[in-house]
């Protein structure tokens, strides 16, 4: 695995990613620098934006199956839609955490 920086104090570590829950089934996922405990967040999700990456699992998962390179495409261009309302459903979230 690749290790990170710390913006903080300088030393390199390997991210240990962990979620805690807060109020209303948000969750943040962070990670804490071993050496100087500093905490960065990387992103929070809620329950609406985890079935939508539910759904973006399945349709993935249905696109290797797609033999047609135009439905092919059709799908990949889905999902690439599906995860950008997802990443606009996060940037909101983070702003009202």
């Amino acid at each position: 695995m690749n290790k990170v920086a710390c913006d903080k104090c300088g030393k390199k570590f390997e991210i240990n990613l962990k979620t805690r829950r807060l109020p209303l089934d948000v969750r943040e996922a962070y990670f804490i620098c071993p050496h100087c405990n500093e905490r960065y967040v990387c992103y929070y999700t809620d329950p609406q934006i985890r079935e939508k990456q539910k759904e973006i699992n399945k349709l993935q998962d249905e696109c290797w199956k797609i033999k047609s390179p135009a439905e092919k495409a059709d799908m990949e261009l889905k999902i690439m839609r599906f995860k950008d309302e997802i990443g606009a459903d996060m940037e909101e979230l983070k702003k009202r955490v």
